[in-house]
Parts: C-alpha cells; structure tokens; sequence
C-alpha cells in the first residue's frame, strides 16, 4: 500500500508542474547548461555566464520551425516539494548557467513559442546540492536525471 501511495504521490507532482521535462536540456554538476534543439543548435551557460538564445522576442529558424525564446531561470525545490524561482535569475532570451550557494535541489525552466505555440520546459535533469550548512567545505554536488529519482524512490 505504501508503494501505491508514493506512486500517487510522485505522479501528481509531476501532472501539477507547468513545466514540461525536456531530455534535451541537460544541467552539469558545476552548474552548467547544455541546450540541443533539433540537433543542431547546441548552447551552452556557464556559471556566471549567459549564452544568448535569440534574444527575447527575436525568433530563430531551426529545421523550419520557429523558435522565440521567452523568461529563463532557475528554481528550486521547497520544503513542500514546491518549485520556487530563485531570487537574481530570472532572464529574458537567455540562458545562464547557475551555481546555487545553499544545499537543495535546482533546475531551469524557460519558456518558448514553437511556431506560434507556447510551452514551457524544465531541464531533464536536477542539480542536487547536499551539505551541512555550517562547513561550506563539505559540500556535495550531483547532477541527478528525472528517472533517477523516480527509481530511488520506487525502492
């Protein structure tokens, strides 16, 4: 029954998020990002830095479809499993590679219109950040993908 419950539980807050996992957006564990559109366009974002991604407003023509790229930032998980917009990230028409100071779990979400359509699209995977908050020394980095955790907690 347990198992069924944690189930029910996992899938309701995957139906409840806006933002739609994507397998072509990838986070590294320094924090940086890695978007492969069609193929062809790969972008990457460092920590610190920001590739553009058409500028906000400006379209971009990949495999004839059209691609304006909106708001992208960074969130991260609640302590009520919420996904929370971290303060300072938000951008728009950019992608920005972000290397959080405080131990949680993190991902990147941005919008796009695909041809006249909206979506809006989180990274694949999370950046975990695990540590006790008192020796900064002893921080943990992990770039953990979506069925990762859904396998961690099916067991």
């Amino acid at each position: 029954m347990k198992t069924i419950v944690l189930l029910l539980v996992l899938a309701s807050a995957a139906f409840a998020d806006e933002y739609t996992r994507v397998n072509w957006i990838t986070i590294a564990e320094d924090g940086e990002l890695s978007v492969v559109i069609g193929g062809f366009l790969h972008l990457g974002g460092s920590p610190g830095q920001c590739s553009s991604l058409g500028g906000s407003g400006s379209s971009v023509n990949i495999n004839g479809r059209d691609y304006s790229f909106g708001t992208a930032k960074w969130q991260r998980m609640g302590e009520d499993g919420e996904w929370i917009d971290v303060p300072g990230t938000t951008v728009d028409g950019d992608m920005c590679g972000y290397y959080p100071e405080e131990p949680g779990e993190y991902r990147w979400v941005f919008e796009v219109t695909i041809d006249g359509s909206s979506s809006k699209y989180a990274s694949w995977n999370t950046l975990v950040v695990a540590g006790e908050p008192e020796t900064e020394d002893e921080t943990a980095v992990e770039a953990v993908s979506w069925g990762f955790l859904k396998s961690r907690a099916a067991h």
